[in-house]
């Protein structure tokens, strides 16, 4: 019995955009959300993926394949770009920061390959999408996320100010600091 060979085909840009359309698309889904299971998911990013007429249909085991092997260079090179912003030099354009970028993604030690960011179509649809935008971190800095308490379970904020209460049992309306 002979094996069957498989064909890889090279993901044309324009097929890696709307895939990352159709990721951003259904991930955001208000309605549905990504409440639900891992091959309901990628089934509708391929039904998106499909049916917006890429150059090659694919289906949802190839799409999740290759979304997994770009978005980890993809947010490799947005958190560059972000660390990049700060070093804010006087009269550059957004292209300078992105070049920039690219060099450190280049040296980046992590970059076993020293391969130049190959993605830079895709980055720039996923960086203006909530996870990614640079607008909701100020200068690499990201408000910090709550956390369970040891004893009590209940979720804290990193906040010093304090937490007011009304008291139900009393007569009056006073509001009480705790």
């Amino acid at each position: 019995m002979k094996k069957k060979k498989s064909i890889h085909i090279k993901w044309p840009p324009s097929d890696e955009v709307l895939l990352t359309k159709g990721y951003i698309f259904i991930s955001e889904d208000p309605i549905i959300g990504n409440n639900h299971n891992n091959a309901e998911y990628w089934g509708r990013i391929a039904d998106y993926y499909n049916k917006e007429g890429p150059k090659v249909p694919r289906i949802a085991h190839n799409l999740r394949s290759h979304w997994h092997h770009i978005k980890t260079k993809v947010s490799m090179f947005n958190e560059l770009y972000l660390q990049a912003k700060p070093r804010y030099k006087s009269g550059w354009s957004d292209d300078q920061y992105i070049n920039e970028a690219k060099l450190d993604y280049t040296n980046d030690p992590s970059n076993k390959s020293s391969n130049a960011f190959a993605y830079e179509h895709v980055w720039r649809v996923m960086k203006d999408c909530p996870k990614h935008d640079s607008s909701s971190k100020v200068h690499g800095h990201q408000a910090p996320k709550r956390q369970k308490s040891n004893s009590t379970w209940e979720y804290t904020g990193n906040t010093n100010t304090p937490e007011f209460g009304i008291s139900l049992d009393d007569d009056d309306d006073d509001i009480q600091a705790e």
